[in-house]
């Protein structure tokens, strides 16, 4: 076993170890805190401590002095701007070694990781905290953009418009047909001046095909789904100006690649092999 050179160097090594082990333990909780914009939130920090004097508390965002607590008061000089009047710290919670610190009128900048800092003049110890933001997603609309009123046949392309606004954060948009994934559609979600998006999604399909198209906005960290529907009884041609699409017409290879390919449920495939039956010997009506 090795010894120390020293009686001196010992004591040093020594008070280092004891100095090590005896850091602040801070705890801060495991999961994202998350708010709504507008919310008060409690960004939660407990350490272990015998004494509450000397104590030095800050809380950090990004490098930014979000609050610090010194020399038994608060040091509101240093905070900086946006913070101003917007937290709250209950120094009688320092003795049961609660650090929390109460941040009001959520918004959507705050979004990130708050360091809890603890330390006095033997020991330290820091903690960090995630806090998310979500805004609710407006009313979710799906319309039917040209040529739905000027369609010629049932074998023509229309272009369903789902669209939404005014949500944080970015959501996931998803198209059915009759209760079936749609194909890939077109999206366009972009980010507005006060970093909410506003959401567009296009679907191009068959006339044919529409019967109920579904379009459903997720937004998984508020666990809302919000949906609209387009159905084709919202739609009609130029062959039938004054009779809603509800004849749907089928030929034998187009019914063979659709049921391959899942598109339509078996009850539709079903209709549709009658009414081409029935479009042979009568027309449809």
């Amino acid at each position: 076993m090795q010894t120390c050179a020293c009686r001196s160097e010992c004591c040093v090594l020594a008070a280092l170890l004891i100095h090590v082990g005896q850091l602040f333990k801070v705890e801060t909780g495991q999961r994202p805190l998350v708010a709504n914009i507008g919310d008060n939130i409690t960004l939660t920090c407990h350490f272990n401590v015998d004494e509450a004097n000397d104590l030095m508390i800050q809380w950090n965002f990004q490098g930014i002095n979000v609050y610090l607590y010194d020399n038994g008061k608060e040091q509101l000089q240093f905070q900086n701007s946006r913070y101003q009047g917007r937290t709250w710290f209950n120094t009688s919670g320092l003795p049961e070694g609660d650090a929390s610190l109460v941040l009001s009128n959520i918004g959507i900048s705050d979004e990130g990781n708050y360091t809890c800092f603890v330390k006095n003049s033997q020991d330290r110890g820091e903690g960090e905290v995630e806090l998310l933001v979500v805004v609710p997603y407006g009313k979710v609309t799906v319309t039917c953009l040209l040529p739905c009123q000027h369609l010629s046949s049932l074998d023509d392309n229309v272009t369903l418009l789902c669209q939404s606004w005014g949500g944080y954060p970015r959501p996931h948009v998803m198209w059915s047909i009759s209760g079936i994934s749609a194909p890939e559609s077109m999206e366009n979600i972009t980010e507005t001046h006060d970093r909410t998006f506003s959401v567009q999604s296009l679907l191009v399909i068959r006339t044919q095909l529409i019967l109920q198209a579904e379009c459903t906005l997720k937004n998984q960290r508020a666990k809302e789904d919000l949906r609209a529907q387009y159905s084709s009884d919202n739609v009609t041609t130029g062959a039938h100006k004054n009779q809603k699409l509800i004849c749907v017409t089928c030929d034998k290879d187009e019914l063979k690649l659709m049921a391959h390919k899942g598109i339509i449920p078996s009850l539709v495939l079903i209709g549709c092999l009658l009414g081409f039956f029935l479009v042979l010997l009568l027309g449809c009506k």
